[in-house]
């Protein structure tokens, strides 16, 4: 590689560099916002079995 080419190289790694670490921020923060999605929705789940297990319990359902 010539003298010339390799710094052009070089600042073509650093820029695929960054695109591709820019590109993680932006998966990890789609994939943080689905996480607490779930956790959320689990929440609310959680909040409906107590209520199943409060009816069965005054229904002797158990």
């Amino acid at each position: 590689m010539s003298k010339t080419l390799a710094p052009q190289r070089a600042r073509q790694c650093d820029v695929q560099a960054l695109a591709i670490r820019q590109q993680w921020v932006a998966d990890i923060s789609t994939s943080m916002a689905q996480i607490e999605g779930l956790a959320a929705n689990s929440e609310k789940i959680g909040s409906v079995l107590e209520v199943i297990r409060a009816i069965a319990e005054q229904t002797n359902l158990q």
